[in-house]
């Protein structure tokens, strides 16, 4: 395909240099591009889908649901697949968001509980 003669003149030798360099950059991008699509395609085979809890604690949070019970209920629900100590924090944070709101009387999704310290 690229043959050059022993006797090519300069220009013959760099109209070949451009063709070779050419091939070579349009190889690697184009495995470049194979390989985005790739990815792609794993990003979408591969993501997780959202579950019915999670949008559940996605309401709760936006403070569409004011009642205190539903924002226990949403928390624990939400940690089901957590493990018990985890699960124990989700209760007492929920505990800790049901007593500010009933205190202050604001609705849960008005504020943000930022951190839990426990002190033991």
């Amino acid at each position: 395909m690229f043959e050059l003669a022993e006797n090519a003149t300069l220009s013959e030798k760099m109209l070949m240099g451009g063709k070779v360099t050419l091939l070579g950059l349009g190889t690697v991008f184009t495995i470049l591009a194979l390989l985005y699509f790739v990815l792609v395609l794993f990003r979408v085979v591969f993501e997780k889908k959202p579950s019915v809890q999670s949008d559940k604690t996605t309401a709760v949070a936006d403070g569409s649901n004011d009642s205190d019970v539903n924002i226990a209920s949403g928390l624990s629900a939400a940690s089901d697949s957590l493990s018990e100590q985890d699960e124990d924090d989700e209760e007492l944070a929920a505990a800790i968001i049901a007593a500010i709101s009933a205190s202050s009387g604001k609705a849960p999704g008005s504020f943000r509980v930022v951190s839990l310290k426990k002190r033991r």
